[in-house]
């Protein structure tokens, strides 16, 4: 008969109660979720004309996290199209500070070597003279002061060369190496000392932009106004530097030394440092070690104009 009411669920005729919705009448029996097959009471949700229960609905259509797959519920981050919650987003994509260990949030400094950490950190902790990473516990294992005041961290103090003889040693493989740029010293007598930082800044040779490492001690004799010889007096070289950064000082006090003794006078002092920081690069430009680079990176961005740099950094050394 034209009145009767058939159910949309199992196409029976309908007599008593029944559910009305989406236009359609259902005996309550039948008005059941497409997802899980059991009867709705109550609130439902309707996709392409079949009816759920809201939460069959958002298990089957509901927004997932592309990292752990989890459906997402609230607030979300959308990257490159791809939905996440905070958190799975920030342990997928965040970066991990080198010093606390925490994800970063807000500004952050990046070393040389490629490690990060928050911006606050570089107040609370002091930076290594030698690799400018943060001394801390975490990055560098701790570190050590010097009684010159110099703090230098335990990766680098792992590898200082304390040892005269074998400080002596690398200066000799820097001269060897630098024959082949013609800049032969081996004939010449050069005492090498190593000292504490308190011995170079002496005589007011410390900068404010300038952390020293060397300096060459030079001397011309003369009779009257005739000159009659020139003498290395030495070459100082700061105590405890790892072998790549003190092979890096040897190679520029070594660059003052030659034109010293081959009387290439007269130079401003600007051009005789940017000679003997480019005797420096040379000695490291086919190298590929880290700190070979680093020490070719602390030679292009020293700020002290006279090393035509800009970035405070350990590469400087000066001759009298």
């Amino acid at each position: 008969m034209s009145g009767e009411r058939v159910c949309a669920g199992c196409g029976r005729r309908i007599t008593g109660y029944y559910v009305q919705t989406l236009g359609r009448d259902w005996h309550p029996d039948c008005f059941r979720c497409a997802a899980c097959g059991k009867p709705i009471e109550g609130q439902f949700a309707e996709h392409n004309g079949a009816v759920y229960h809201p939460r069959c609905h958002q298990e089957r259509f509901g927004l997932r996290c592309a990292v752990c797959g989890g459906l997402i519920e609230g607030q979300y981050v959308n990257y490159e199209g791809r939905a996440y919650h905070p958190d799975c987003h920030k342990q997928q994509f965040g970066k991990r500070c080198a010093v606390c260990g925490e994800y970063i949030e807000g500004q952050y400094i990046q070393t040389f070597w490629g490690e990060m950490y928050c911006a606050r950190h570089a107040v609370e902790y002091p930076e290594c003279y030698i690799c400018q990473r943060p001394v801390c516990k975490r990055l560098t294992g701790g570190g050590k002061q010097y009684q010159d005041g110099r703090v230098v961290c335990l990766l680098c103090r792992k590898q200082a060369v304390d040892d005269q003889e074998q400080a002596r040693a690398i200066m000799r493989q820097v001269q060897a190496q630098m024959v082949r740029y013609d800049l032969d010293t081996r004939q010449v007598p050069i005492p090498l000392e190593m000292v504490p930082l308190t011995r170079l800044t002496a005589d007011g040779m410390a900068g404010p932009l300038a952390r020293l490492q060397g300096q060459t001690l030079k001397q011309i004799a003369t009779r009257g106004s005739q000159e009659v010889g020139r003498t290395i007096e030495a070459i100082l070289v700061l105590g405890g530097l790892p072998p790549t950064y003190l092979e890096n000082v040897l190679a520029h006090e070594l660059g003052h030394v030659w034109l010293f003794v081959q009387r290439i006078a007269d130079l401003p002092e600007d051009v005789e440092e940017g000679l003997c920081n480019l005797f420096a690069y040379l000695l490291h430009q086919k190298k590929t070690s880290p700190e070979a680079q680093h020490c070719i990176h602390l030679l292009e961005e020293n700020p002290d104009p006279v090393y035509c740099s800009r970035r405070t950094g350990p590469a400087a050394s000066a001759s009298r």
